[in-house]
C-alpha cells in the first residue's frame, strides 16, 4: 500500500472500495481482496501482519477509529487513565443494572487501530493451562496448552530489566514482535507482594514462570526500550509492514453488514458493506477467501445480527431477514467486575503527586528525554491471585463460620480472584479524586470467574442507534459473596507487614460514602451486608467483555467451531475475545494475541493454492 499512497492509512472509501449504486454492480466490478478484516483491534493487527507475509495475499483491514500513531497519553504507560472518554474511546454505557445500584456503568473500549491494547493498563498475563484445557472441553476440540503456549512465545519479545531480577526470564518469548519487560515501579508494590507472601499467597518473580498462577508478583507489560507502550498495533504494524503493497488499512470507516452470496445453498460470506457515517454513501468490498470478523466482544455480535446471523427472536424483532439462526450470538456476555478499596498512604508512597499538572512536569520531561522515570511505570504495578475457597486465607469476618462459595475456577491451579496494587487512587476509574493533599494506595479486588452473564442486543436495526449492553452484573449470589471475600482479604493484606508500614490506617470509618470506606473500616467489625451494599454501589468494569460469540460443538449454544468458523456459514470466521467459551481468569489482551497467532496459522494451512 505504501508505494501507492502517501499515507499508510486511507480514509476515503472510494480509493479502496466500490460504491453501492442503485443499479446492481456485478461481482467482477467490486474491489476484491483475499481477506477482509472487520475491526482493527489486537487480533486484526496480528492477522494483518501474518497474512501479508505472503506478498501474493491481499488484505484489507477496516477500522472505525483513527490510526495508532500520535496519541501521547497512549504512549505514556502511566497515562492510561487519561485515555478514558477520549477521542480513541468508544465510551459505551451499560443498561441499568438492577443488582448494581440501578446504575448504568461506563465501559471504555478502544476506538483506534490496536483497539484495547492502545488504551488498557498493559498488564501482561498468560492464560493458565487450566484455561485452555477448559476451552478444549467446551468445544475448542484439539486445542492444548502446549500448542497455545507456543503462540504466546511466538508473539513475545521479553527484555530483562537489569534493575528487576527475574529467575524465569528464560521462559518468556525471545524472538517475537510484541515487546515486553518488567517496568519501573514504586517500592510500595514490592511491599504488597511481600505482604501477600506473609499472609499466605506465595510470591514469585514472574507469573509466567513455573510457580503457577496462584501467587503474588510484579506486573510485566508491553513496553518498549524507549519506555513507551508497545501496543499490538505498534508491534505488528511497523512502518515496514505498513508499506507492504498487499496490505490496505482503512480507518474512520464503519462496516455496516457482511454480504452473503445469493447463489449458494449454504450461506457464504463474500464481502462487507461499509460507510463513513449515517448519511454517507455506502461502499462494498469482496473477499476471495474469507471475511474475518475481529470487531471485539461488543461490536462482533452487533455486526452479525445486522447481517442476519443471530437469535431468531432478535432477527424477528428487528425485521432483519435471517441468513443463519444462531441463538448464542450476543448471549453469554461475561465481564470482570472490580471493587476498588482505597487506603491513605504516607507522604512519598504513592504516585498521586506526580499525576497533577504541576507535579507531572518533571516526570514528563524525564520520560520524553530518557524514556525512564515514574511515567514508564504502570498504574497497576503488582497483582495477586487466589481462590475464594481457600480457607487458609483470612477472607471471612468469622473464621469459625466461613461464607460458603462455589469454586467457579477453571481448575485446581487456576484462580477466581485477583487483587491489584495501584499506587494511586482509582475510585470510579480515577474520575473521583482523592481528598486534597492525600496520597493514596488502591487494592482493587477483581472477580475473575463471574457466574452472572448477560447479553448484547441491538436497539434497532439502525447501526447508529447502538446496542443494549447488559452484563447482568451480580445476578448470581456467588459473585457478590466472592467479592466480599476479596474485600476482606484486601483489608487484611493492607494491615500486614511490610505493606502496613506505608499506610495511615484507621479502623473507625463506618460511613459508606467516605472515600476510604471500607479500607479504613474495622476488618473484624464491618458486616458482610455493609460490604455487599458497597459493592452494589461502587463496583465497576475491569474492561474485559468476552464470550458473546463463543466456541462450541453445537450451533444450538455456540457461534463458532474449533476452527473459529461460524456454524453453518462458509468463509466467515470470528477472531477476538467474543469467541472465548468461558470467562478467562485474567487480563484478556494476551490470550487474544495468542488466539490470533493460532488463527493466522489456521488460515495459512487452509488457504487454497494460487491458480
Amino acid at each position: 500500500m505504501g508505494s501507492l499512497f502517501s499515507s499508510p492509512f486511507i480514509t476515503d472509501p472510494s480509493v479502496y472500495a466500490t460504491k453501492v449504486e442503485a443499479v446492481k454492480t456485478t461481482s467482477s466490478e467490486i474491489r476484491t481482496y483475499d481477506y477482509v478484516i472487520i475491526g482493527g483491534g489486537p487480533a486484526a493487527c496480528v492477522l494483518a501482519h501474518r497474512l501479508t507475509e505472503d506478498p501474493t495475499v491481499m488484505v484489507l483491514v477496516i477500522e472505525a477509529g483513527k490510526g495508532h500513531k500520535g496519541h501521547l497519553n497512549s504512549q505514556i504507560p502511566a497515562g492510561f487513565g487519561k485515555l478514558f472518554k477520549s477521542a480513541i474511546d468508544w465510551n459505551y454505557s451499560t443498561t441499568t443494572q438492577a443488582n448494581a445500584g440501578d446504575r448504568s456503568l461506563y465501559w471504555p473500549s478502544g476506538k483506534v487501530l490496536g483497539g484495547g491494547s492502545m488504551i488498557n493498563a498493559m498488564m501482561y498475563q498468560r492464560p493458565t493451562p487450566d484455561d485452555i484445557e477448559e476451552w478444549a472441553k467446551l468445544g475448542a476440540t484439539g486445542w492444548t496448552w502446549d500448542e497455545f503456549k507456543k503462540y504466546l512465545l511466538k508473539a513475545e519479545k521479553y527484555t530483562l530489566n537489569p534493575e528487576r531480577p527475574n529467575a524465569y526470564s528464560a521462559l518468556r518469548g525471545k524472538a517475537g514482535l510484541w515487546l515486553t519487560r518488567h517496568p519501573e515501579r514504586a517500592p510500595v508494590s514490592t511491599d504488597f507482594v511481600n505482604a501477600c507472601d506473609n499472609i499466605g499467597i506465595p510470591k514469585t518473580d514472574d507469573i509466567s514462570g513455573t510457580d503457577g498462577a496462584l501467587c503474588a508478583t510484579h506486573v510485566s507489560a508491553w513496553i518498549d526500550p524507549k519506555g513507551q507502550r508497545s501496543s499490538v498495533a505498534h508491534a505488528y504494524l511497523t512502518d515496514a509492514v505498513l508499506q507492504r503493497p498487499n496490505l490496505t488499512i482503512a480507518i474512520e470507516t464503519t462496516v455496516t453488514r457482511i454480504i452473503f452470496s445469493e447463489s449458494s445453498e449454504t450461506p457464504e460470506a463474500v464481502g462487507v458493506e461499509l460507510t463513513k457515517g449515517f448519511n454517507a454513501p455506502h461502499y462494498q468490498v469482496n473477499a476471495r477467501r474469507e471475511v474475518l470478523c475481529c470487531a471485539g466482544a461488543i461490536k462482533t455480535p452487533q455486526i452479525l445480527t445486522l447481517s442476519g446471523i443471530g437469535p431468531k427472536s432478535e432477527l424477528n424483532r428487528l425485521g432483519i431477514p435471517a441468513v443463519k439462526v444462531l441463538d448464542a450470538v450476543g448471549k453469554n456476555l461475561h465481564d470482570h467486575l472490580v471493587s476498588t478499596v482505597t487506603y491513605r498512604a504516607k507522604p512519598g508512597t504513592s504516585m498521586e503527586p506526580l499525576l497533577t499538572p504541576i507535579g507531572g512536569i518533571l516526570p514528563l520531561l524525564q520520560w520524553l528525554s530518557t524514556g525512564r522515570g515514574p511515567f514508564t511505570s504502570l498504574v497497576g504495578q503488582a497483582f495477586a491471585f487466589c481462590k475464594t475457597t481457600n480457607q487458609s486465607l483470612p477472607m471471612d469476618q468469622f473464621s469459625s463460620n466461613p461464607t460458603k462459595v462455589v469454586d467457579a475456577s477453571a481448575g485446581n491451579a487456576s484462580p477466581d480472584l485477583e487483587l491489584i496494587l495501584a499506587p494511586v487512587g482509582f475510585v470510579n476509574h480515577g474520575f473521583t479524586p482523592a481528598p486534597p493533599g492525600h496520597e493514596v494506595v488502591t487494592l482493587a479486588v477483581v472477580l475473575l470467574r463471574p457466574m452472572s452473564s448477560g447479553s448484547i442486543t441491538l436497539k434497532t436495526r439502525n447501526l447508529w442507534d447502538g446496542a443494549n449492553i447488559d452484563p447482568n452484573y451480580l445476578s448470581e449470589d456467588n459473585d457478590i459473596k466472592g467479592l466480599v471475600k476479596g474485600i476482606r482479604l484486601s483489608m487484611r493484606i493492607a494491615r500486614t507487614s511490610p505493606l502496613v508500614e506505608n499506610l495511615l490506617l484507621a479502623d473507625d470509618v463506618e460511613n459508606s460514602d467516605d472515600y476510604y470506606f471500607p479500607g479504613h473500616a474495622h476488618p473484624d467489625k464491618v458486616t458482610d451486608e455493609a460490604l455487599e451494599n458497597f459493592i452494589r454501589k461502587e463496583t465497576q468494569t475491569l474492561y474485559h467483555p468476552m464470550c458473546t460469540a463463543r466456541i462450541g460443538l453445537s450451533p444450538e449454544d455456540s457461534v463458532v467451531d474449533q476452527e473459529l468458523r461460524v456454524h453453518g456459514v462458509s468463509r466467515l470466521r470470528i477472531i477476538d475475545a467474543s469467541v472465548f467459551p468461558a470467562p478467562f481468569a485474567g487480563h484478556t489482551c494476551v490470550p487474544v494475541v495468542g488466539l490470533a497467532e493460532k488463527a493466522a496459522d489456521m488460515l495459512k494451512s487452509t488457504a487454497p493454492p494460487r491458480s
